[in-house]
Parts: structure tokens; sequence; C-alpha cells
């Protein structure tokens, strides 16, 4: 079998493979999450090309094959930056909004929200939004770059950020926490020189 023969039936297998377990061939995997409360292992995947930009979240108990997916959300809609709860049978995800921008060739997007969802009882909420975050001064607008963990009793989150200066228009990147009840943003430290 010459080495073309060979690239092409592990595609086949390959494609297989995903159509067995429940994940669209085209999506390639970006980051996989084991749940030690629930059992659960929980797949991010995307699926991108000069016009498809999609990122989704799958998920299995160990003792399954198939993954199901975690909601159907519209194309745009991508669920990124997925982190588990060591205690409790619950991941978090960042929610995002993304657009075909013609003319610059790419995507361009909006952090909307960090959503939980419950494994045990396939359920999720929108637990942190730009407009319910209280900010420290003089920041007067943030958004979610990358979500880093969770707390160990589940209280925060850990994440960079943009903040935007109220007086000045200028953002600045740090690592925060989020305080989940309050959506009290706390500014670890500054990301000096990085944008993201």
């Amino acid at each position: 079998m010459s080495d073309n023969e060979t690239v092409e039936k592990l595609k086949r297998e390959m494609e297989e493979i995903k159509r067995a377990i429940g994940i669209e061939p085209d999506f390639r995997p970006l980051a996989t999450v084991y749940n030690p409360a629930s059992g659960i292992i929980v797949a991010s995947v995307e699926r991108y090309s000069s016009e498809v930009f999609e990122r989704r979240l799958f998920f299995r108990h160990t003792s399954e094959r198939v993954y199901r997916p975690i909601d159907t959300p519209a194309p745009d809609i991508h669920y990124d930056n997925l982190v588990t709860s060591a205690t409790q049978p619950v991941i978090y995800y960042a929610v995002n909004s993304f657009i075909k921008r013609e003319g610059i060739g790419g995507f361009s997007g909006d952090w909307l929200s960090i959503d939980r969802f419950d494994l045990a009882r396939q359920v999720a909420e929108s637990v942190i939004t730009q407009d319910g975050l209280q900010l420290p001064e003089p920041y007067s607008r943030a958004w979610v770059s990358e979500v880093f963990g969770v707390s160990p009793d589940d209280s925060s989150i850990f994440c960079s950020r943009g903040l935007e200066r109220r007086d000045t228009g200028k953002s600045h990147y740090g690592v925060c926490s989020i305080e989940l009840c309050l959506q009290r943003v706390a500014l670890l430290s500054q990301l000096e020189a990085i944008w993201f």
C-alpha cells in the first residue's frame, strides 16, 4: 500500500470513528476534561474553514462510547475555554458570538457570558454576564479573554480579562477572579504587552 493510500485509509477510519462516537467528522478536537464528581468526559471541538467557524462541546459518561452535544447553539454562538469543577458535577465555559468579516479574511467575536452546565441534570445557565459584572474602579467595561479555572469551592472563576478604563477608554488586560454569586471582578495581576 502506498503512503497516499495509507493516509486515505487512516482518514476514512478516523471519520468512521467520529461518526460512531456522535461527533461530526469535520470537527477537530481542542480540549478534553474529565469531571471526577460525575464520571463524565467533556470534549471541546472546532470546525474551521474560510467559510465556517464553530466551537462546540460534547459529553459522555466513561462507560459510554457516544457523545451527546451540550445544547445545539446557533452557528455563530461558540462554547470555548472549557474548565471543570473538581468537586461538583459541573463544567464552566465561555460563550462567544462570532461573525464572518468580509474583506478582512476571517471572523471576529464578542464575549457574551460564562455558562455553567450541570452534568447530572444536563441543564445550562449563565453565571457571569457582561451586564452583571461589578468592576473595580476605574474600569467601565470588561470581557473574558480566556477561562483558566475554578476555585476549589466553586465560588469563583479565574480568567484573563480585558478591562476598559472609564477615563481614557484604553484597555488593560489582567488575570482576574470573578465571584459567581456577585459577579464581582477582582484584578489579581496586570498582563502587560499581552493581548489575550
